[in-house]
C-alpha cells in the first residue's frame, strides 16, 4: 500500500467531484471525484500485491471513495462466502450513501450456491435502524433474489420493511419494479 494515497490522489477528477458531490449528498464522506472504474481496477491492482485482509483494516475511511474501495476489496477477494461476512459487516456499517450500497452489492458476485447462506445473513439487515443498511439488504434482494425460489419471500420481506429512510424507500419501489417487469 506503498503511496497508497499519492495514488488516490493521482485519480482525481474536479469535474467529476462536484457532478459526484451532487449524486450523492447523502455522504458525509469528503469526495475525491475518482471514477467507479478506476476504482475497480485499482482495487484489483492491489489485490494482486497485498493481503486483501489487511488491506481492508488498514485503509484509511476519510474519502468516499475509499470507502468503495475497501467494498471492491472485499468483494473481489478470493474466498468463501463465509469467510467474507465478517468484512461485509464491518463494511455494510461504513455504507453512507446510495452509491456506495449500490456499486458494492453487484460487485460481490454471489454464487447461485450460496444464496441459502447469504439470504440468511441479509435478513437481520431488514430490520435495522440504519437506513443504509436496510438499504444495503434490499438492494442484495434486487441483485440476487428476484427468481421464482425467492420471490415470495422478497416480496413479505420488502411488505414488511418500516423504515422511514428515503434511500430504503427509493431501493424498495425500485426493487418491486423489478419484480413486476418480471413477473
Amino acid at each position: 500500500m506503498k503511496n497508497f494515497k499519492e495514488e488516490l490522489n493521482s485519480l482525481k477528477d474536479e469535474e467529476y467531484k462536484k457532478f459526484n458531490a451532487k449524486l450523492c449528498p447523502d455522504t458525509k464522506k469528503k469526495m475525491l471525484g475518482i471514477r467507479i472504474p478506476k476504482l475497480r481496477y485499482l482495487a484489483k491492482s492491489m489485490l494482486k500485491e497485498e493481503d486483501w485482509k489487511e488491506l481492508v483494516y488498514n485503509l484509511d475511511d476519510e474519502y468516499f471513495e475509499e470507502i468503495i474501495l475497501q467494498g471492491f476489496i472485499i468483494a473481489y477477494a478470493k474466498c468463501d462466502i463465509e469467510e467474507k461476512y465478517e468484512y461485509i459487516k464491518k463494511f455494510v456499517s461504513k455504507i453512507d450513501s446510495w452509491a456506495i450500497s449500490d456499486t458494492f452489492v453487484p460487485t460481490l458476485k454471489i454464487k447461485e450456491k450460496d444464496l441459502a447462506k447469504v439470504f440468511e445473513f441479509i435478513t437481520p439487515y431488514f430490520s435495522s435502524k440504519k437506513e443504509f443498511e436496510v438499504r444495503f439488504g434490499v438492494i442484495m434482494l434486487l441483485d440476487y433474489y428476484i427468481i421464482e425460489e425467492y420471490i415470495d419471500q422478497v416480496i413479505d420481506i420488502l411488505d414488511n420493511i418500516k423504515h422511514d429512510g428515503y434511500y430504503v424507500k427509493m431501493g424498495v419501489a425500485w426493487c418491486l419494479a423489478e419484480i413486476r417487469n418480471k413477473i
